[in-house]
């Protein structure tokens, strides 16, 4: 018994529908991506406004490290800015919507906003002893031997 399940169609349209198809999306991502970049192009003096109102020290923060940035790491630093002067309406939704998530508590904060550009400072830890029960005596074991057959199994 042979099974032959090639498809043997002569339609020779078969391939450029896919390519056409497949054209068509990413025509169809590019508008929808270029409407999302107007959009924000018009929004993000609105959400720079909102992100200073909701939590000021996010935007202060940002314009902190491009300084350090610059200071420590100048070209590094000039394209930041450049890179922040081109993509503003993505800055903007990013400032935004940081200001918006839930700080973190200042006990768990990092010591600076730079330590993902730059190895933060070593800490002096206080020394803490613990105080633990001392369990070097082994206590004796009293254990009645058994004559059973079967709990002789389970003795060490």
């Amino acid at each position: 018994m042979n099974f032959n399940y090639q498809n043997r169609s002569n339609n020779p349209f078969g391939g450029i529908l896919s390519i056409v198809l497949l054209v068509a999306f990413l025509f169809g991502l590019f508008y929808l991506f270029s409407a999302f970049a107007k959009f924000l192009y018009w929004a993000s003096p609105i959400l720079i406004i909102g992100a200073l109102i909701i939590r000021h020290k996010v935007v202060v923060n940002y314009v902190k490290q491009l300084w350090v940035l610059v200071q420590r790491m100048p070209m590094l630093g000039i394209g930041a800015i450049l890179l922040t002067f081109l993509l503003y309406p993505f800055v903007a939704l990013h400032l935004f919507l940081k200001a918006l998530r839930k700080p973190i508590p200042e006990s768990d904060a990092p010591q600076s906003p730079f330590d993902f550009f730059f190895e933060p400072p070593p800490t002096e830890e206080k020394e803490t002893f613990t105080e633990f029960e001392d369990l070097t005596e082994v206590e004796p074991e009293t254990k009645e031997k058994s004559n059973d057959e079967y709990d002789q199994f389970f003795e060490l």
